[in-house]
């Protein structure tokens, strides 16, 4: 009598593709909602460039040309290990008035503005909820998906 025969087909490479897709989209709806909410943030405080009206030290930037929050951008870079979501200020000037208002001018001329922060702190649990809702959606009930 001969022992029975036992095939295991591995599917780790096609699992592993899946898995990374859906991580992907959890992240990048993640990031679009921290996006989203950051400039609506800005946009809900108005200034005005001609009457000089800016935000107070402390408080989240006014919104006064629209320039800054329309460099505000999502982008994606995946490599083999690593999905990795950055949120960036793309125009070479506004990247500077973002950094001043974040953290303010060295030696102190311009106060910290922050909001990158305060907005991250606020939606951080939403952000966390979203990516494992759109990561879970495209996994189904097989993975389970923990966000720390």
């Amino acid at each position: 009598m001969s022992a029975p025969k036992v095939v295991l087909k591995w599917n780790g490479p096609k699992v592993e593709a899946k898995l990374r897709r859906a991580l992907n989209k959890g992240a990048m709806a993640a990031a679009r909602l921290y996006r989203r909410e950051l400039v609506r943030s800005l946009q809900a405080n108005q200034g005005s460039y001609i009457d000089k009206i800016h935000s107070a030290p402390g408080q989240i930037p006014y919104h006064i040309t629209g320039k800054y929050s329309k460099s505000i951008k999502v982008t994606k870079h995946d490599t083999k290990h690593i999905i990795k979501v950055k949120i960036h200020i793309t125009a070479p000037k506004q990247k500077v008035i973002g950094k001043w208002l974040e953290y303010g001018t060295p030696g102190g001329k311009i106060a910290a503005r922050p909001h990158w922060r305060v907005i991250y702190s606020r939606y951080k649990k939403k952000m966390q909820t979203t990516l494992k809702v759109v990561a879970k959606s495209n996994l189904g009930d097989d993975v389970h998906v923990e966000v720390i």
